[in-house]
């Protein structure tokens, strides 16, 4: 069951005048969110249909306010958190950058609500060895590199596609992020951040006769655990109070 949409019910609730329109853009917030849940496991296409609709006015949520008041590069507004499901705002100063993260056992849909980012997407090239412990370095392939703004489509994180990604602000930006089910440490879905500490390149000038039989030709990037598993991407993010 879905909990509180964090703020939305006051906002509505600020005057009477303003109680009607306000009270259908939290209709339609719901609306998306309702649809996610349903359909996010089985359909993602007719999960993101709604979302592709959506605004910061719906979310009541001002650009305006946040760009004098964003006192960090990023800041996270929460829309609706459950045990199945979480959604808010993230807001980017130009410039900044969510680290390369992944989203284990997780569906995601993104939409750019305002500005342009850039999102770099990576896939496990052997998804068996992609949490061992004793594996420090794991082969991942870059699937996407691609900019995002307020007109285009919703993107999808699936739980074997483009499931690793970094997101950088091209400008100041904001996007709404729906995450189902959550990351859960206690469930088998921590956040980990990792870095690039080898690229193609890289490996294609190295010494071949140092590389083993096995690992010749292998595609991809070696990714190396970054920030640590305790961390999630919201958590990293500074909460903020929508206006």
């Amino acid at each position: 069951q879905l909990v509180v949409f964090h703020g939305l019910e006051q906002r509505a609730q600020e005057t009477h005048k303003r109680r009607k329109p306000c009270m259908q853009l939290m209709d339609f917030v719901k609306f998306v969110v309702t649809t996610a849940h349903e359909h996010l496991l089985t359909d993602v296409a007719k999960a993101a249909e709604p979302a592709e609709r959506l605004t910061l006015q719906h979310l009541g949520i001002s650009v305006q306010h946040f760009a004098q008041s964003w006192t960090r590069p990023i800041q996270y507004v929460s829309v609706v958190e459950s045990e199945t499901l979480s959604c808010g705002v993230f807001l980017m100063r130009k410039g900044s950058v969510l680290p390369l993260h992944d989203h284990p056992g997780m569906t995601v849909l993104t939409k750019v609500l305002h500005g342009e980012l850039c999102v770099r997407s990576y896939d496990w090239v052997d998804a068996g060895d992609a949490r061992r412990a004793d594996q420090p370095l794991r082969r991942a392939q870059q699937k996407e590199d691609v900019r995002l703004n307020a007109g285009s489509p919703v993107r999808a994180v699936l739980p074997f596609a483009c499931n690793l990604h970094e997101i950088v602000a091209l400008t100041d930006c904001a996007f709404f992020d729906l995450m189902m089910p959550p990351y859960d440490e206690l469930h088998g879905r921590p956040c980990t951040y990792y870095e690039v500490v080898q690229s193609e390149k890289e490996e294609d000038s190295s010494d071949s006769s140092e590389s083993s039989e096995g690992d010749a030709g292998r595609p991809g990037r070696l990714l190396g655990q970054g920030l640590g598993n305790a961390r999630s991407a919201a958590a990293a993010a500074a909460p903020a109070a929508a206006a």
